[in-house]
C-alpha cells in the first residue's frame, strides 16, 4: 500500500511538470530566428603619427554568428585630415569624404568564425594643421540592418596627443605671389596731420600756463623793475644840472 502511494505521487509530479511546460509554451509558437553579431576592430600604425607623416588605419570586421549579417555598414572618422588617401575596400563599396570620413557597405557577411575577417585599409599622409587641442581621435563603427544581440563590440577607437608644434609650423607664412608689386606705405591723412599739429599747439600753451602758475607775480614784477630802472636813469641824467645850479 505504501509503495502504491509513492508511485502515485511520482506520477502526479510528472504530469504536473508536463502540464506546466505546455502552459508556458503555447502550441505552435515559433522560436526566435538566429541573429548575427558583427564586431569591429581598429588598428592605427604607427600609433602617434605626427603632422605630415604617413599613417595606416586598418579596420577589421567579423561576424560572430550564428546567422549571416545583411546590409553591413562601416564608418571611420578621424580628427586629423588625411591627404592623398588610398583605400582597400575589401570587396565592398567605400567612399572617403572631407579628408576625415570613410563610409563602406557590403550586402552580406557570413559568420567568420576563425577565418580571416573582412578588412578595410586606409593609407595616406596626415595633414599639416593640428586638430583642436592637438588631440587625434580615430573611431570605427559597424552596424547591420537587423538588430544585434550584442552591440557593445560595434565600436573601436584610439586617441593620442600630438607633440608640441612650433608656432611657425602652426601658422605658416604664405609667400607673396610672383610678380606682385611691393606694398607702399600709405600716406598720412590730412585729418591725422591736423590733429597732430593741434596737439602740439595745446602742449605749448599748457607748458606756458604751467610756468605762469609756478610764479604768478612774475608778470607784475617785470614791469615794475623796468619802470624803476627808467626813473633811475632819468634822475642820473638830471643830477649834473642840479649840481651846477647849486654852484652858481
Amino acid at each position: 500500500m505504501t509503495m502504491d502511494l509513492a508511485r502515485a505521487a511520482r506520477h502526479v509530479l510528472v504530469w504536473t511538470a508536463l502540464v506546466s511546460a505546455f502552459a508556458a509554451t503555447p502550441a505552435g509558437a515559433a522560436k526566435a530566428p538566429p541573429t548575427a553579431d558583427v564586431a569591429v576592430e581598429l588598428t592605427t600604425a604607427p600609433f602617434g603619427a605626427g603632422l605630415g607623416e604617413a599613417v595606416e588605419h586598418r579596420i577589421a570586421v567579423r561576424n560572430r554568428g550564428p546567422a549571416t549579417a545583411a546590409d553591413i555598414a562601416v564608418s571611420f572618422t578621424t580628427s586629423l585630415p588625411i591627404i592623398t588617401p588610398k583605400v582597400e575596400d575589401g570587396g565592398g563599396h567605400c567612399t572617403f569624404t572631407d579628408a576625415t570620413t570613410l563610409s563602406c557597405r557590403w550586402s552580406k557577411l557570413r559568420p567568420t568564425d576563425g577565418a580571416t575577417p573582412l578588412t578595410v585599409v586606409l593609407r595616406g599622409k596626415l595633414g599639416d594643421t593640428p586638430p583642436l587641442g592637438g588631440l587625434v581621435r580615430n573611431t570605427a563603427t559597424v552596424g547591420t540592418a537587423a538588430p544585434e544581440a550584442t552591440a557593445a563590440d560595434g565600436t573601436s577607437a584610439n586617441a593620442y596627443l600630438l607633440a608640441s608644434v612650433p608656432v611657425a609650423e602652426n601658422a605658416p607664412v604664405q609667400p607673396a605671389p610672383v610678380g606682385a608689386a611691393p606694398t607702399k606705405p600709405s600716406p598720412i591723412p590730412l585729418f591725422t596731420l591736423y590733429a597732430l599739429l593741434a596737439a602740439m599747439a595745446l602742449a605749448v600753451i599748457a607748458a606756458g600756463s604751467l610756468a605762469r602758475r609756478r610764479d604768478p607775480f612774475a608778470a607784475l614784477r617785470e614791469p615794475a623793475k623796468t619802470i624803476a630802472e627808467r626813473l633811475t636813469g632819468r634822475f642820473a641824467r638830471r643830477r649834473p644840472g642840479i649840481t651846477e645850479q647849486a654852484g652858481r
